[in-house]
């Protein structure tokens, strides 16, 4: 992709950290279908979170098209993955938004299906019930070795690759991660067969005191962090 004034130019993936305690822009920005959404929020704190994420989600993507923010118009598949429309067709620029607490990371791809995801690392009171949820039964006989300090860390790198993987693959949790293998420890990407197609899912170090992981159709190609 062409490089963009202030950017650099999109090669690979650029994953973008978003900070959620950001001052949202007010009304105006967002569509009335995303505002709905955000007013679905019970907590006042999760409305404003929702909405910076999708304030921000529009800000880049225009600093890469070249457009006013609001003037994006986004569509679902069937399964829910979001994608951008450009005049006419659907935009090749593909994208995917992960949010969790203050955090959110937004992963860009030049005509690539891709995903992402992250999470803040917190205690879980059941952990062994929960990694059971999301593990494959040898991920499972593993995890039971791991020591108890290093088990919280282990769990959400391995849940933030299942769902970057289940994201760029449009399925969401739809599809059981517990039939997805991609063991505990990776030393870096690793190559799944899933849905028909070879994926590449790498772990990411995003931000202090979370898990992040990065996942794409085919190959693994250069990871570039940025920050708004």
């Amino acid at each position: 992709m062409r490089p963009v004034e202030g950017l650099p130019a999109l090669e690979g993936i650029h994953l973008w950290v978003l900070d959620l305690g950001q001052k949202t822009l007010g009304p105006g920005v967002l569509s009335q279908e995303e505002e709905a959404r955000a007013a679905r929020f019970v907590k006042a704190l999760d409305r404003e979170r929702f909405r910076a994420a999708h304030q921000l989600l529009r800000q880049v993507l225009a600093r890469y098209l070249g457009e006013p923010p609001q003037a994006l118009i986004f569509g679902a598949t069937a399964s829910g993955k979001p994608f951008l429309h450009a005049p006419g067709r659907l935009s090749p620029l593909s994208f995917n938004l992960a949010h969790s607490a203050g955090l959110g990371l937004l992963a860009l791809c030049w005509e690539r299906e891709v995903g992402a995801d992250i999470e803040a690392v917190t205690h879980l009171e059941d952990l062994p019930g929960v990694a059971r949820e999301i593990m494959s039964p040898a991920e499972w006989q593993s995890f039971q070795r791991v020591p108890r300090e290093l088990a919280h860390d282990v769990f959400f790198g391995l849940w933030t690759r299942k769902e970057a993987l289940l994201k760029a693959a449009g399925t969401g949790l739809s599809f059981n991660p517990r039939e997805i293998h991609l063991g505990l420890a990776p030393s870096g990407a690793a190559k799944v067969a899933f849905q028909g197609k070879i994926w590449s899912v790498a772990p990411v170090d995003a931000a202090p005191g979370a898990k992040a992981a990065a996942a794409i159709e085919g190959p693994l190609p250069e990871i570039r962090i940025l920050s708004a």
